[in-house]
């Protein structure tokens, strides 16, 4: 697992522009509107307009990001672009199996992790391989066998720091508004990075079991 979380590293501080360039607006604009979520607590108007614009937000940079990442690996094409179509679907895949992983982590906090692992592929298969939703769903579930637990260990150590920084961040007592809120977006940016390079580190794990799988054949 080091080994692969240092690979990611790696990938990451080598193409940093351009997962960037990708993956930055999608950040930064979700961390302001959480911040902005706080300050209008009780507004259903506005936490629907949250939602939506993560839904959509959310999947076209993944999509853009994962065509990204399987073309530096196969030296392909770098073709990023993502249609309406490619973007509602995926948007249904997340919504599907992130209920999923919700009602795991409600019931208890192990199913919800494993869960995570077992999807972990489910959008690489959909966004790579044009699977449809349930199909995504289940390569997933089946080319996981034998990586879950690195897939969680992995996911854990990439997130555990980031949410002890946002804990401590938290800790500090901001003396005005500005500061507040310089804190509360700093500690979004953090997790939503989070969101990210895990994605990143799930897609080095991915392309190490096919590699494996084309040993084996």
């Amino acid at each position: 697992m080091n080994r692969l979380l240092l690979e990611s590293y790696y990938f990451l501080r080598n193409n940093f522009s351009s997962i960037f360039i990708i993956s930055g607006p999608f950040i930064f604009l979700m961390a302001a509107l959480s911040v902005a979520l706080e300050f209008t607590q009780g507004s259903q108007a506005f936490f629907a307009m949250y939602v939506a614009v993560f839904i959509v937000v959310h999947a076209f940079t993944f999509c853009r990001l994962i065509k990204y990442m399987a073309a530096v690996v196969t030296g392909g094409t770098r073709e990023l672009s993502v249609t309406l179509n490619e973007c509602f679907r995926l948007s249904i895949l997340y919504l599907v199996y992130g209920t999923a992983v919700v009602a795991g982590l409600i019931a208890l906090v192990i199913p919800g992790l494993y869960l995570i692992a077992k999807y972990a592929f489910a959008d690489f298969e959909f966004v790579l391989n044009k699977r449809s939703t349930f199909q995504s769903m289940s390569e997933s579930w089946n080319i996981t066998s034998g990586v879950v637990l690195t897939l969680v260990l992995g996911g854990i150590a990439i997130n555990a720091p980031l949410f002890l920084l946002e804990f401590l961040i938290a800790l500090f007592e901001p003396s005005s508004s500005v500061a507040y809120f310089t804190s509360a977006f700093v500690s979004e940016v953090l997790s939503f990075t989070g969101l990210v390079f895990s994605s990143i580190f799930y897609f080095r794990v991915y392309t190490k079991v096919l590699e494996g799988r084309e040993v084996n054949e």
